[in-house]
């Protein structure tokens, strides 16, 4: 890292950033946060690892721009408005400064375009792979966060944006090709502004990260429900590809799935028109525990609630194989 020690660090790069009362000049141990009246806080974090969630050349505005991609796409699933963060920035102990200043510019450049405040965190130097969390603070109205196990029979079931261009973009990113999947993939655009409209019109909801077939599969298990997904209504990003199934459990999408009742179709599909949001019906819930894939040749292939299949591959997992 630099000849300047972590103290020095905080309060040339991150101090500036901090600018809420709560945040305490980031001179103490801890930070105040007080909630809107009336409201729920809601807590997500999320840790991005060089080459797990990043290529090790990765520059360091894009890195910061998936860490608050990725957390706020958690936040967009509950329907909750980001108000405040915690930042741990753990680089490699030779950065430069230079590279620091890049990074905070674009911590900067995503508090402003979320007006979320920065309260505090931690610095240190990474002995090996570098690695950067954030901890995001939210609130809904008082019981008003969606969960994942809110679907019930006969809901139907929505995506927003494309399906795939995670695994597309990782691919192009590894190639050193350009395209707008891989911007997507560099700097994820979770539907937020549209998830802050049309949460209350959502029964369940998950944000998708692990891939669309593994995530649904959360909800399947968490509402103690099945699912019949069609194949051809989901919007992949590589439409005619073979490879159908890779963008299907790819990740790294970072849009909404969700379920809702029939009767709420119409003002989804308004709310989503008036935020230029692509907004996909790709299925319903039914009675079981299983997700049930139908391709356009008719076949059908089952998940199990965990989103698992002896004939498909299941989505990413740290603890196992991914694809």
């Amino acid at each position: 890292m630099s000849q300047k020690n972590e103290f020095d660090l905080i309060r040339l790069y991150f101090a500036p950033l901090a600018d809420d009362k709560g945040a305490l000049n980031l001179q103490d141990d801890a930070a105040l946060y007080i909630p809107t009246p009336g409201n729920e806080l809601v807590l997500t974090t999320d840790t991005i690892i060089e080459g797990v969630h990043y290529l090790p050349d990765t520059p360091p505005e894009k890195i910061a721009a998936k860490l608050f991609g990725v957390n706020l796409s958690d936040l967009a699933a509950k329907g909750a408005k980001p108000k405040a963060c915690l930042i741990n920035f753990a680089p490699h102990k030779n950065i430069s400064e230079a590279w620091i200043a890049e990074f905070t510019a674009q911590v900067g450049a995503a508090l402003k375009a979320y007006d979320i405040k920065l309260l505090g965190g931690d610095t240190v130097a990474a002995p090996n792979q570098a690695m950067f969390s954030l901890t995001l603070i939210g609130e809904v109205a008082s019981g008003g966060m969606v969960q994942r196990g809110g679907a019930k029979i006969g809901d139907d079931i929505f995506v927003t944006g494309t399906i795939g261009h995670g695994f597309i973009g990782l691919e192009d990113a590894k190639a050193e090709r350009s395209s707008p999947c891989r911007d997507l993939f560099e700097y994820p655009q979770p539907p937020l502004a549209f998830a802050l409209v049309a949460a209350s019109y959502m029964s369940a909801a998950v944000d998708v990260s692990d891939g669309l077939a593994a995530d649904l599969g959360h909800i399947c298990k968490a509402s103690v429900c099945g699912m019949q997904i069609d194949l051809p209504a989901i919007p992949f990003a590589d439409p005619v590809s073979k490879n159908l199934l890779a963008q299907l459990n790819g990740g790294d999408d970072y849009q909404l799935a969700f379920t809702a009742a029939s009767e709420n179709h119409d003002k989804l599909k308004q709310l989503a028109a008036e935020q230029s949001i692509q907004l996909s019906k790709i299925g319903h819930i039914t009675d079981g525990s299983d997700l049930i894939l139908l391709n356009s040749d008719g076949l059908t292939l089952d998940y199990s609630s965990t989103g698992t299949s002896q004939e498909l591959p299941s989505g990413f997992s740290h603890f196992g194989m991914k694809k």
